[in-house]
């Protein structure tokens, strides 16, 4: 640890545990005194031209002597801020070094009193709690840490001092009282720590959760340009310290909430915790505080690549017809005083058992032992990157779910990227087309493909045996997708490729969107000589077929064919693009006679009078009457 020695103003570095020493608390300018500076020999000069940057150096190491200390510790001048590591360890060390300091003095260079105040309640009438020190991100655990603090003015005049106006600065701050008297931290929630630093604000994006690593007593390194990662990051930090649910019990503001309907488990500032604030006027429910449940163990709250995974209590409020689509997770927190009460949040599935967070400006009011409450391990998205992200979320729904989520929407008020704007335009598969089939064969959807930034590609299994309703694959103004198709009896794959196409004026207006088709047949030897055959038909692709066409695809050798079509429909209120998919079938009077002698001998067609019955009365009739399409 650097020091300054108070007498000499020079610095001296001290391994171990240094000697007592005073430190300071003050908001940066633009030219602060630096290491270099102050081995430059620049200090002198400063100190004859009545530099201020230096003048509240000078002070502080004034004010340590005449309290008998012989060292200060000055952010600007103590660290080596061109060395990383050395930053790194000194924000990491940052609490601690403000909690082991025999006094901090808080510089309030925006506050001029002009007199020694006895009470912080006239500094306050005069704008004390206004200053600029209490709306910085880095004084919050300068205030919290130290067992001393002593506020000063411009003129260096002590006007207040933490331990005797601690009930005047929990006004200001929403800081407990007990918490600026000495209290241990422990003791208080995570949400409302995490709401002290709501509101408060600093230079790099990043401070806002480096400067909060102490309070929380975790440790992470240094990754500036991370941005908003890096308040994720604190937060998983924390998740592997501590199982306390009000982490998760944040609040995003109407607005956030309208414009992202479907978030993470994680805030994505301090900011959203403002419901825990003693200054906030929350309703009482968020009054809220752990609660120790003893007929529930419960399990460390883990992360992966999946998510978050908890196992906790929740409640299904679909348990009727969709169950664990629309979920409560119950948290380990509640209301003070009722215990019978809980705090949890709105979880829809986004895929399998992995869950985003939905209606995030509200949290519901349960009880922990109610209806339809059980306990369930689950997967929670951390962060509305992974809920947009294509590899968390199946790029299809049906219809009825589509149904569903609009109601949702409604009931919600949400308007901006809602269901229905997210499914308008989409491509529609009916039942028919996903299972495909006639007397020679049956092809049905195995997966659906979807083109990355990149040469990246996202694939998605489909079950045709388990999963049988009709498919709406979401689309987007620059999307290349495929559906593929198998037979049982054969290997070859049957690619539909779709692609959307929007003009730059207009990509936030669906109808104006181009889609197109094209069909595809790939062979199991050709797959087996170029493992990236399919990334590169995906991303290569040009399809020109468009609304209303018509193409045809041989399989089975040649002998039958599949015909594609693309069309106008109206799903659920929403126009859609219809992919109807029809056959197999021959395609002429001679491949007919081959495929039925062709199947027949290989078992795939019985009864071959029968079957040749129905062909020829089918074939007439479909080259007679004109194909429609299946449905």
């Amino acid at each position: 640890m650097r020091l300054i020695n108070t007498r000499t103003l020079s610095l001296q570095e001290f391994v171990g545990r240094p000697p007592p020493y005073a430190i300071l608390s003050h908001t940066w300018s633009r030219r602060e005194i630096s290491l270099q500076d102050y081995r430059a020999g620049l200090v002198r000069d400063c100190n004859k031209d009545g530099n201020k940057d230096f003048s509240k150096i000078a002070a502080t190491c004034k004010r340590a002597r005449e309290q008998g200390l012989e060292y200060a510790w000055v952010d600007t001048c103590c660290i080596n801020k061109s060395s990383s590591s050395e930053l790194e360890e000194a924000i990491n060390s940052m609490f601690k070094w403000y909690r082991n300091a025999e006094v901090c003095y808080a510089f309030l260079e925006d506050f001029k009193c002009g007199q020694v105040q006895n009470s912080i309640g006239n500094a306050t009438q005069l704008g004390f709690g206004h200053c600029r020190w209490f709306t910085r991100g880095w004084t919050l655990q300068e205030l919290i840490a130290p067992k001393v603090v002593e506020f000063y003015d411009s003129e260096w005049h002590k006007v207040a001092e933490k331990e005797k106006d601690a009930a005047e600065l929990r006004v200001i701050t929403g800081i407990d009282e007990f918490i600026l008297k000495g209290g241990p931290l422990h003791e208080v929630s995570v949400g409302k720590r995490m709401s002290w630093a709501a509101g408060r604000k600093t230079t790099r994006e990043e401070d806002t959760a480096y400067g909060l690593l102490g309070l929380f007593g975790v440790n992470m390194p240094l990754i500036y340009g991370e941005g908003s990662k890096a308040f994720r990051r604190l937060q998983e930090q924390i998740l592997n310290k501590t199982a306390d649910g009000t982490l998760f019990a944040w609040r995003a503001s109407p607005l956030s909430a309208i414009e992202n309907p479907a978030r993470g488990l994680l805030a994505v500032s301090p900011d959203e915790f403002w419901n825990f604030s003693s200054k906030s006027d929350g309703t009482v429910k968020d009054n809220l505080i752990p609660v120790w449940d003893t007929k529930f163990i419960r399990t460390p709250i883990t992360q992966s690549n999946r998510g978050i995974r908890i196992t906790s209590r929740v409640q299904d409020l679909r348990v009727a017809w969709a169950p664990g689509d629309l979920l409560v997770l119950i948290l380990h927190c509640g209301p003070s005083g009722d215990t019978e009460r809980a705090a949890g949040i709105y979880l829809r599935r986004q895929a399998e058992d992995r869950y985003a967070r939905i209606r995030t400006d509200e949290l519901a009011d349960v009880r922990a032992e109610g209806r339809h409450v059980a306990i369930k391990t689950l997967h929670g998205l951390a962060s509305i990157m992974d809920v947009d992200g294509l590899p968390y979320d199946q790029p299809w729904t049906t219809p009825y779910k589509l149904r569903r989520d609009m109601l949702d929407d409604h009931a919600l008020g949400h308007t901006l990227q809602s269901t229905k704007s997210l499914c308008s335009h989409a491509f529609f598969l009916d039942s028919g087309s996903v299972n495909t089939r006639s007397i020679f064969g049956k092809y049905s959807v195995r997966g659906v493909l979807i083109a990355g930034k990149g040469r990246t590609m996202y694939s998605f299994r489909y079950s045709p045996r388990e999963i049988k309703p009709d498919m709406i694959l979401r689309t987007q103004a620059r999307l290349k997708a495929a559906i593929t198709l198998r037979s049982d009896e054969h290997t070859d794959i049957i690619l539909v490729l779709l692609t959307t196409k929007a003009p730059s004026a207009s990509r936030d207006d669906p109808s104006t969107w181009n889609h197109s088709f094209d069909v595809v047949r790939v062979t199991q030897a050709q797959l087996d000589a170029d493992k990236t055959l399919l990334s590169n038909i995906l991303h290569e692709t040009n399809c020109e077929h468009g609304l209303n066409a018509e193409k045809s695809i041989s399989v089975l050798n040649k002998k039958l064919h599949l015909r594609v079509r693309l069309r106008p429909v109206t799903v659920e209120g929403l126009p859609m693009q219809r992919i109807s998919i029809h056959g197999p079938w021959p395609a002429s009077p001679r491949e007919w006679l081959d495929a039925l002698l062709f199947g027949a001998s290989k078992g795939l067609v019985s009864f071959a009078a029968v079957s040749l019955y129905c062909s020829f009365a089918a074939y007439f009739g479909y080259f007679l009457h004109g194909w429609s399409g299946v449905g």
